[in-house]
């Protein structure tokens, strides 16, 4: 049965500005299984980490919504829709308002760990 996993949010990760938040799902364990989506538009550019245990060969795509209701998978900057078949790192070329990691594939028995940190790029001295 799918699970829906809440998301913690991390507002102390190597800044004192608030120019980073992580975003972490942890216990995505089954096909279907969804990370409940966060809504952190301020902070557009995006790093997906998966890391885990990847027993059953799952399979993780990050989709991404403006109107928290219609998701479709994002892409990566090279224009590749991201998705995680073993841990790694990524970055989107895609800003939209919500973000959410989905568990697409796999027999079961593995827990997978996906992070998304958010770099606010309009403080002072980001030089956007």
């Amino acid at each position: 049965m799918a699970t829906n996993v809440k998301p913690i949010i991390d507002h102390q990760i190597a800044s004192n500005d608030d120019s980073v938040l992580v975003a972490s799902w942890s216990t995505l364990t089954a096909s279907g299984d969804l990370g409940l989506p966060i809504c952190l538009a301020a902070w557009s550019d995006k790093t997906v980490v998966v890391t885990g245990d990847f027993t059953g060969s799952p399979t993780i795509i990050i989709e991404g919504s403006n109107d928290g209701t219609n998701f479709v998978q994002i892409s990566n900057r090279q224009g590749t829709a991201m998705s995680f078949t073993a841990a790694g790192l990524n970055t989107s070329q895609d800003r939209p308002v919500f973000v959410r990691p989905r568990l697409t594939a796999g027999a079961g028995g593995g827990n997978v760990v996906v992070s998304i940190a958010c770099h606010r790029t309009d403080l002072a001295g980001m030089g956007r």
